[in-house]
């Protein structure tokens, strides 16, 4: 599926409400207007504010910082409360998660950016994870498949048409990413132990998982479209979910 046109803004005022079996999934570009910028910011926690101060580059620390008061405020509407009273928790490789005593309905969530764009993805009860890369050239693209991807998918890349080969390493590289998001390892779950489908047009699937007989078949995979120079995937396990697309516009 393309989202590209299905993102639609939200009326203010409303309610937001999630079911179980629903997720919404948020576009939001990071370059916002200074004042827009100043309210998201505020939101941010101390230690939010100190790590986004690490970053070397002012335009990636202003990209993170209203990346994270963008999660803070779409977050809030969900639950009722400020943005800046939100408190996460982390697993154990980084991953966040909303505080116990903040999070009754089991609320997930995951949020990805990439240049000038982010994307998150709100749900409940079942892990998911979501992932948003800006399509540019890579001079080294085939090495890289090389290298990470299964070599069955490295094959498969070489055999795709140069025009369209940044779409389909992309695509690889997105719906991998989601998986491990949603599974909550990053990289500590190697790219090559599992396959997806990535050719352009080509419905977005895991093919196999780590070996596993029959575990493919219990992940939903959803390509997006954000943007037209943008490709996403949203990873979930278990039913391919009803989803909404929304606009922080």
């Amino acid at each position: 599926m393309t989202a590209q046109e299905r993102f639609e803004v939200p009326v203010a005022s409303e309610p937001l409400a999630l079911a179980v079996g629903d997720v919404h999934v948020w576009r939001c570009r990071l370059q916002q207007p200074e004042d827009r910028r100043q309210t998201l910011v505020q939101a941010l926690s101390p230690e939010e504010r100190q790590r986004g101060d690490k970053f070397h580059f002012e335009h990636h620390r202003r990209q993170w910082t209203i990346a994270r008061g963008f999660l803070r405020a779409v977050l809030g509407r969900y639950l009722g409360i400020p943005a800046e009273e939100i408190r996460f928790r982390y697993h154990h490789l980084g991953k966040p998660a909303l505080a116990d005593e903040q999070n009754p309905c089991n609320w997930q969530f995951n949020l990805s950016h990439s240049a000038d764009g982010a994307l998150l993805a709100i749900g409940r009860d079942t892990p998911l994870g979501v992932d948003l890369e800006q399509l540019r050239p890579m001079e080294n693209m085939l090495a890289l498949a090389r290298r990470y991807f299964a070599a069955e998918e490295a094959r498969q890349l070489e055999q795709v048409a140069p025009a369209q080969q940044i779409l389909a390493f992309f695509n690889c590289w997105t719906r991998k990413e989601a998986i491990l998001k949603a599974c909550g390892k990053g990289l500590s779950l190697p790219l090559d132990r599992f396959l997806v489908s990535f050719r352009p047009g080509e419905p977005a699937r895991v093919v196999e998982l780590a070996g596993q007989p029959g575990e493919a078949k219990r992940w939903s995979l959803t390509a997006l479209q954000p943007w037209p120079d943008f490709v996403a995937c949203l990873a979930r396990q278990e039913t391919t979910p009803n989803l909404v697309c929304l606009a922080f516009d």
